[in-house]
């Protein structure tokens, strides 16, 4: 009689490595917050992924008010390798369609740049207008520092 042929054994399987989750996701604890910041004239309101507003108030009136524009993606810039060190790793929430500029005929716009910050509460740290109505904001957060890239790598 014939010998039934055995089935080649399968290698092992390899198990791709989990990725890290998103930087991104850490900040979900933010959502549904909104965020004030007193700038001298201006106050700065950063609604997490929502819209941003620049407004001035006298006597408890808000009596000038510019949109900052609306949340419209989160970008992630996180190290591939040993080249770029795991402090340079951001998330940041692109805002656009705010009120329009009248120096610059379009609409104004934001970057908010969220860092890590140990012993830190969530706070705007500064606002800059970096060109004509185009502004960078900075936000510190400890939820950050929870992120296996930056474990240890934190600021502030």
């Amino acid at each position: 009689p014939a010998v039934p042929a055995v089935p080649a054994a399968k290698p092992a399987e390899e198990k791709p490595a989990t990725p890290a989750p998103s930087l991104d996701s850490f900040l979900s604890p933010l959502a549904g917050r909104c965020f004030l910041r007193n700038e001298g004239y201006w106050n700065v309101e950063l609604c997490h992924r929502r819209t941003i507003r620049q407004f001035h108030e006298e006597g408890g009136q808000t009596t000038v008010e510019y949109s900052l524009g609306n949340f419209q993606k989160a970008e992630e810039t996180a190290p591939d390798d040993d080249q770029k060190p795991a402090a340079l790793s951001t998330v940041q929430h692109v805002f656009h369609g705010g009120t329009r500029c009248d120096e610059t005929q379009g609409a104004r716009h934001a970057t908010v740049r969220y860092r890590c910050a140990t012993g830190k509460e969530n706070q705007i740290e500064f606002i800059k207008e970096d060109k004509t109505c185009s502004y960078i904001i900075s936000f510190l957060t400890p939820l950050l520092c929870h992120h296996p890239a930056l474990m240890g790598k934190a600021g502030g």
